[in-house]
């Protein structure tokens, strides 16, 4: 069982995770979905749920139902906006969800949604909060659509921001690689 759970004959809401998992990878994702959903419905923590939301997000990416899978990432966000407007101390998932959120939209061939969502965000939370890797994921949008002088402006702004060395070494390094594109 330790292999494989989804043969556990009678799981208990602990090993609810771990099935669930398997059965996505073994691209059951019905089944895997089903016990997502047991977690969501049958747990009190929020990471527990942040988890299984994403577990189903993820299988509709897998699976290529890419309507689903952005309106799950939705969905986590929605979730978790709500959550952290009485209980702070998730603002880290908070911004997770807003990455995967933007993110999901950019790679799903929406980047003016994304952008727009990156603006609203650092809007809303810039004079707060650091915003180093939201910057930088503007930039990369910006980037793509061979805007590099506003790519150079949005690195510019991350690499201003307090960050790891391994961000500021990947701010740098994408700095570097714009300004090679540049005219």
């Amino acid at each position: 069982y330790k292999i494989a759970p989804r043969f556990i004959n009678d799981p208990k809401p602990s090993d609810y995770s771990s099935i669930a998992f398997d059965y996505r990878r073994v691209r059951d994702f019905e089944k895997a979905r089903s016990f997502y959903e047991k977690i969501i419905t049958g747990s009190n923590s929020i990471d527990e749920i942040f988890q299984a939301l994403k577990g189903i997000r993820i299988s509709y990416k897998l699976e290529k139902r890419n309507q689903e899978y952005l309106n799950a990432t939705d969905a986590i966000d929605y979730y978790l906006t709500e959550i952290t407007k009485t209980k702070s101390s998730f603002r880290p998932l908070f911004f997770e969800a807003k990455s995967l959120r933007i993110r999901a939209h950019w790679t799903e061939g929406n980047p003016a949604k994304a952008k727009q969502l990156l603006d609203e965000l650092i809007k809303g939370y810039e004079t707060k909060y650091p915003m180093g890797h939201f910057y930088w994921l503007r930039a990369r949008i910006e980037e793509e659509a061979k805007n590099y002088d506003q790519a150079m402006v949005w690195l510019d702004k991350a690499a201003k921001t307090k960050g790891d060395q391994e961000f500021q070494e990947k701010v740098l390094w994408y700095q570097a690689w714009t300004l090679r594109k540049l005219p």
